[in-house]
Formats: structure tokens, C-alpha cells, sequence
């Protein structure tokens, strides 16, 4: 697009973790693992779909900034017969910033949801995800079963947030679900 040439975007992440695994902790050849993450990505020029007024071009744009921060955590255990793993990513603060959508959706130009008219709500992920899974398996490892929880909380998206870039319409507000299998 002429008006809105795309630039190359930019990303700086911040890591600071720590992973610890014990052998032999309960039982004879078992391992137990446990990490946590704090993380920060901060991306210039971001590139995300938007549809531009007042022709509604569908067009690829350059985000002023997007940023997201939290923490993610993770835990194992699994023996011969035995396993169970959990996780969990905890996002704060998410911002957005796009003067130019801002200014044409009459709106704050930075904010935590994203813009209307916009795909960009899409790659903001729900403040909390969640993941268990437990199971067993056979001694000669022939056969596994188990089962997996996984939940996200609550989400929101700016109203008329997919309006002109051919997605069907949703709702503002995602709520929180699980998926058990």
C-alpha cells in the first residue's frame, strides 16, 4: 500500500528463568522438572491486517508497538508407570499503540485490547492459560493413556473488532473455557 508502507519490524525479548530437574526423587528412576520464566516482548513496526477508512482497504499495516509481559511456569514428574505435567502463562500489560488506527477509530491509540476494524485482538492471548495432563502407561511402554485440562480465562476484544476484514463476526467478549481430552 502506498499511503502505509510496511517496514520491517523490530523485537527485543527479555528472559529471566531458572529450570530445575531432580533424578530418583520418589521413586527409583523417576525425574521431577520445574522451571519458571519471567518474559518481556516488545516489538516495533509490528505487522498485523487492518481495513483503513473510509474505502475499507484491507491492507497490512505497521503497528506503532506491541507489547506483552508475564510469567510462565511449568512443572513434570514421570516414573515408569506414571507422568503428570502442568504449565501455566500468566500475560500483564499488553499494549498496543497505532496512532493511525487510534486516530481513526476515534479512540485512545494505545491500549490493552487493540483496535476495531482490526485482526491484531487476535494475537493478544487471554491474561491466563492453564495445562494438566496426567496419565500411566504400560511397563514395556506399549501402551500410554491419559488425559489433558487445558483453560483460558476470560477475554476481551475492542467492539467491531473483525468488521470489514472478511472474518465472521464474534463476540467482544471471549469467555473463559476449558477442553478436557
Amino acid at each position: 500500500n502506498e499511503k502505509y508502507p510496511l517496514r520491517a519490524e523490530g523485537t527485543t525479548t527479555i528472559e529471566l528463568g531458572f529450570d530445575s530437574n531432580f533424578d530418583n526423587l520418589l521413586l527409583e528412576d523417576d525425574h521431577f522438572n520445574f522451571g519458571a520464566t519471567v518474559f518481556q516482548n516488545n516489538t516495533r513496526g509490528y505487522i498485523s491486517a487492518a481495513t483503513m477508512m473510509p474505502d475499507y482497504d484491507f491492507i497490512f499495516l505497521n503497528y506503532d508497538r506491541f507489547k506483552l509481559k508475564g510469567l510462565e511456569l511449568a512443572m513434570g514428574y514421570i516414573s515408569r508407570q506414571f507422568f503428570l505435567n502442568a504449565s501455566a502463562i500468566l500475560y500483564r500489560d499488553a499494549v498496543v499503540t497505532s496512532n493511525i488506527l487510534g486516530a481513526q477509530d476515534g479512540t485512545n491509540p494505545t491500549n490493552s485490547l487493540g483496535f476495531a476494524w482490526s485482526l491484531l485482538p487476535a494475537r493478544i492471548p487471554p491474561k491466563q492459560s492453564f495445562m494438566a495432563e496426567i496419565g500411566g502407561s504400560t511397563e514395556d511402554k506399549k501402551l500410554t493413556v491419559g488425559s489433558r485440562l487445558r483453560w483460558h480465562s476470560l477475554k476481551e476484544n475492542p467492539k467491531d473488532w473483525l468488521e470489514g476484514t472478511g472474518a465472521s463476526s464474534v463476540a467482544t467478549t471471549i469467555p473463559a473455557d476449558y477442553i478436557l481430552d
